[in-house]
């Protein structure tokens, strides 16, 4: 009877039942149950079935195996956001067989017809709807017991006991990696005493091929089992995806390898278009021998991803300021819905590598645009705002985007050739953006540009205007405009400077655009813009080095860095190292000791007509290295005084990593569970190695933890010490004698003086009849020796007492601590 958890269930009829193998000499038979149910609407659906027993002598239960339910489940989710979908289907039998201390491999090498993402987790067997058998234990090996979450690679890494195991496997279903369903097998493992070893297989490894391409896609598989027994028959045989697609499905030739102490047969698979997919397609290879006690095996699995191709004959074209690209489509038009343009600057000269899909981050390349027309086979790119920038090289690629009917997440395919172009120097392009001077207020930075020379004066007639716009930071366009200038011809238009004053140059960098106007139909109409930043120089002190770095964004390409680094004798700045990277460790310093420093860039654009070398200059920056090594942790000791309401720390230090220490800083917690430190005191002094904590709060309570770090003389921390704990130390008593006379002295009933760390008592008083005549909550007490119910005074004599005393302890735990005893009242 299947339970689908929308109320209804089903008694489904067997429809398939086939002989699959036989382990332990006993038919094991596949059967398959087929039934049509439909739910009420969307939501999350648990189908399940239940049978009242399992077989008995499965030796990794802890209870009698065969009065234990045995349950499968699937979750199925309906939901219209996500799409139709459909349950992995198990390929593999949940029964198979091994010997003790011999490698074991198992894979249920499930298949999603809808592409979807599988996991594979070990859980606990089921006996009930969320109700994991409690006696369940992972069966014992001598190495280790592990499943491949991706693969589904079972591996036990020796079995050292004969006997029936159980183990489940969930296979979670994602889509865009949200998990939208799973199934989970219930699986049975036989292991026996036998002394066979596992054949051996050829090693496949996991590849990617591209669709339409590889049209027979091949690999040859041998098996051998010549080592116990070479006049057993073995085969090999196959399964995954691939065999059961509904079309262009893979085969193996023979269909089942068989030899004597060896086998062979080749796999083989015409890859369509029709089967490009996000997630890959597995299969599983095993060669069994055909021992007739215990026939064993060995797994060989493979993943085989399968790759949209190309568009091809990438080309490119230059016009005013922008990029045009065309190519073709790919040769799997019908499955690809669209393209991915990248770009970045210089060529890469990067080819994809057989399982690199798409554009790797790595190469520098950048997404800057999709096409969602199969279609459209060109791209116009004018770059950000303002369009791309003359004298640059700009590099493309394209890749297809794909989606095959019945699949919910597209996939990228592979890269497209790459294609490079420069626009013409028909727009100014920015040479130097140079810091003159650096200051907090009177900085200054000189930047200078080319003219577009190569500009068509008969299409863009003049007049011609310049427009210089400022803003701090790395962000291209807008800003504060700081300059102009005009010209009624483009001859008239010189290579053209300008220097900016009163600038913050130690704290900002600083990015210059600057924008070409021609005039047309008497408007001012914009033909581009350059823009670049100045170089910026950061410093991180470390111990005895500097850390140097720097950023510029800029069009042209810098190829080489200098650092120059002043001489503290002449005053004047001597270069000490050249670098490609915009990086440099200075080391060898003395910490302490200010140094300064800039950078020079040298760089060129990549065509011809700018100047060459490009150079600019940074920021001239001084930092002082300084220790950043913490200290050693210090080993800490408690004691704790009781009646003076005190704890006493010490600690230990080594001497040879805490010598520049100048004071330790004390922590505290008043959980132990937590581990919440706060700053409570700090001592000064390398050999002042102890403190009393004497704070007025542990009188009412001293439980809490304590911790120690050291700090060195540039303010370095160390971890925090072992962490050592206080518990309080309760005390409550009671005199046995009282005497409420009037007379002032010791007329009440109280406890004797100096108790402490008491929430609270539950004190009951009785007469020598065991009637109540007393009782407190109030650790004070202050009892007078009167009846509580009727307020008469008691006659003297003795009177029972049972106090329970609640103490207060560490994380405010209260414990009780009842006792009993007598109290006399003398009148």
């Amino acid at each position: 009877m299947l339970h689908f958890s929308d109320g209804d269930t089903a008694v489904v009829y067997r429809s398939i039942d086939q002989v699959i193998a036989k382990p332990q000499n006993i038919n094991t038979k596949i059967n398959v149950y087929v039934t049509t149910h439909t739910f009420p609407g969307p939501g999350t659906y648990i189908i399940s079935y239940i049978d009242p027993n399992r077989v008995a002598g499965i030796v990794n239960f802890a209870s009698p195996s065969v009065n234990i339910a045995f349950f499968v489940q699937t979750v199925l989710e309906i939901n219209p956001g996500i799409g139709y979908d459909n349950s992995p289907e198990i390929l593999e039998p949940p029964i198979d067989e091994g010997c003790v201390n011999h490698l074991f491999m198992y894979n249920p090498n499930a298949y999603d017809p809808d592409g979807d993402s599988l996991n594979y987790t070990l859980v606990p067997p089921m006996q009930d709807t969320n109700s994991p058998i409690p006696s369940y234990q992972t069966p014992w090996a001598s190495a280790s017991f592990k499943l491949d979450s991706v693969t589904g690679q079972l591996v036990w890494d020796n079995p050292i006991q004969a006997g029936i195991y159980n183990i489940a496997i969930r296979i979670g279903e994602y889509r865009n990696k949200v998990l939208i369903g799973y199934v989970i097998e219930d699986m049975q493992i036989i292991i026996e005493n036998c002394s066979i070893h596992n054949p051996t297989l050829t090693k496949v490894d996991d590849t990617c091929v591209e669709a339409g391409i590889y049209y027979n896609m091949s690999y040859n598989i041998h098996a051998n089992d010549t080592l116990d027994h070479p006049s057993d028959s073995i085969y090999i045989t196959a399964t995954g995806g691939p065999f059961i697609l509904p079309v262009d499905s893979a085969f193996m030739t023979p269909d089942t390898g068989r030899g004597l102490g060896a086998a062979a047969s080749t796999f083989t698979w015409f890859v369509g278009c029709d089967l490009i997919r996000k997630s890959p397609y597995s299969v599983v290879f095993k060669a069994t021998n055909d021992n007739p006690v215990t026939p064993l095996t060995t797994l060989e699995y493979m993943s085989i991803k399968v790759v949209g191709p190309p568009p091809l004959n990438l080309t490119s074209s230059a016009f005013n300021n922008s990029i045009t690209l065309n190519w073709n489509r790919p040769s799997c038009v019908k499955s690809c819905i669209g393209y991915f343009i990248y770009r970045k600057v210089d060529s890469s000269s990067w080819q994809h590598g057989n399982c690199e899909i798409g554009v790797p981050a790595y190469t520098g390349f950048v997404l800057i645009d999709t096409v969602l027309n199969p279609d459209s086979t060109s791209f116009n790119d004018k770059g950000n705002e303002g369009g791309l920038q003359p004298g640059v090289r700009y590099c493309y690629h394209v890749t297809g985007i794909y989606l095959n009917l019945g699949q919910y997440q597209f996939v990228e395919g592979y890269a497209s050739n790459e294609t490079c172009n420069e626009l013409e120097k028909d727009l100014p392009a920015l040479t130097h953006n140079s810091v003159l001077n650096t200051d907090v207020a009177k900085g200054a930075i000189f930047i200078n540009w080319a003219r577009p020379d190569t500009l068509n004066t008969v299409e863009y007639p003049g007049p011609y205007y310049y427009f210089v716009y400022r803003s701090e930071g790395f962000s291209p366009g807008g800003g504060v405009l700081v300059d102009s200038s005009s010209s009624a011809l483009l001859p008239g238009l010189s290579d053209t400077f300008f220097t900016d004053t009163n600038l913050n140059t130690v704290a900002n960098p600083y990015t210059y655009n600057i924008e070409f106007y021609n005039t047309f139909k008497g408007k001012k109409n914009y033909l581009g813009r350059t823009e670049g930043s100045s170089v910026y120089l950061s410093i991180r002190p470390a111990h005895r080095q500097l850390l140097l770095t720097w950023a510029v964004n800029v069009p042209w390409t810098n190829s080489l860095y200098i650092v120059y680094k002043q001489n503290k004798t002449t005053g004047l700045f001597d270069s000490v190292a050249t670098t490609t990277t915009p990086a440099y460790t200075d080391t060898g310093l003395t910490n302490g000791t200010e140094y300064c420093y800039y950078i020079k860039s040298i760089g060129a654009y990549f065509v011809e007509g700018f100047p060459k070398p490009i150079i600019n200059l940074s920021q001239q920056r001084c930092a002082k290295p300084k220790d950043t090594i913490p200290p050693c942790p210090v080993i800490l000791s408690l004691t704790k005084n009781c009646d003076s309401f005190t704890n006493f720390l010490s600690w230990q230090k080594f001497d040879s990593c805490t010598k520049e220490v100048i004071l330790y800083r004390i922590y505290f917690s008043p959980s132990e569970k937590e581990e919440k430190f706060i700053l409570i005191d700090s001592v000064t002094g390398l050999n002042n190695l102890s403190y009393l904590d004497n704070r007025q709060i542990l009188h009412t309570s001293l439980a809490g933890c304590y911790a120690v770090a050291a700090v060195d003389s540039y303010y370095n921390e160390s971890v925090l010490s072992n962490i050592i704990c206080s518990d309080n130390c309760p005390l409550y008593k009671l005199p046995n004698v009282f005497t409420p006379n009037g007379d002032g002295i010791n007329d009440l009933f109280v406890p004797i003086p100096g108790y402490r760390f008491i929430q609270s008592i539950d004190l009951r008083i009785l007469n020598r009849w065991g009637q109540v005549v007393f009782t407190t909550h109030d650790p004070e007490i202050n009892w007078d020796g009167t009846d509580q119910n009727s307020g008469a005074k008691l006659a003297a004599g003795t009177y029972y007492f049972i106090c329970v005393v609640y103490e207060i302890h560490l994380d405010n735990i209260i414990t009780d601590n009842p006792f009993e005893g007598t109290v006399t009242i003398i009148r």
